[in-house]
């Protein structure tokens, strides 16, 4: 199991890589699986603006890896920074998301340079950031080299109907089956991202839960 896996697999809900990534991404979704299917000393920079999703897909990544049996590490703002002895253990996949919010500070950019020197061991590390690569400031110049040798992929925002079917799959997998009138209003008057709809979505269904006690 994941020691920093912020989730307990029974609490995903079943979201898959998919579900988080459309027509306008198939090209790191072909990639995604690849590394899903074979860890390699490779290394991937995934950005996109704030609530695309990212660390929604960064966190179904490490589900389906942990399913097909490998060790995946997994740090996002708020969890505690782990020792280098940790970082140095023999992950098959490191993914940090919210990369910012590493950078700045010698000692969580020397974890994040450790992670990256793992990919010599034939690891996998995927970064999650809200800016591109150039747009980051790093304290370590080395470690602002070894991000720029990441493969970058930008993640774009669900188009209006694939975001329906996220918003529709959620709804049935906590038990309410929402129609399309009601989706669309859900969207012209409240935020529009696939992390706002998500969190909304989570607020109601607590909320009719209370109402039903």
């Amino acid at each position: 199991m994941m020691e920093q896996m912020p989730l307990a697999l029974g609490e995903r809900h079943g979201f898959l890589i998919e579900d988080f990534l459309g027509e306008k991404n198939q090209n790191l979704l072909k990639m995604l699986h690849h590394f899903s299917a074979d860890i390699l000393g490779k290394g991937l920079f995934l950005w996109g603006a704030s609530g695309v999703g990212l660390s929604h897909l960064l966190q179904s990544l490490c589900y389906d890896l942990v399913m097909k049996g490998k060790k995946a590490f997994f740090w996002q703002s708020g969890m505690p920074l782990p020792d280098f002895d940790h970082i140095n253990a023999s992950w098959d996949v490191y993914v940090f998301d919210d990369l910012e919010s590493l950078l700045g500070r010698q000692e969580s950019e020397l974890l994040l340079y450790n992670a990256y020197n793992a990919l010599k061991e034939g690891a996998l590390l995927v970064v999650g950031s809200h800016q591109a690569c150039g747009e980051l400031a790093c304290q370590l110049p080395d470690l602002h080299s070894r991000l720029k040798n990441l493969i970058p992929q930008q993640v774009h925002p669900l188009v209006e109907h694939e975001l329906i079917c996220l918003i529709q799959q959620r709804a049935r997998q906590l038990g309410h089956a929402l129609s399309e009138k009601v989706v669309q209003y859900m969207l012209r008057h409240y935020d529009r991202s696939a992390k706002a709809q998500l969190e909304l979505l989570t607020r109601l269904d607590h909320q009719s839960w209370i109402d039903k006690k």
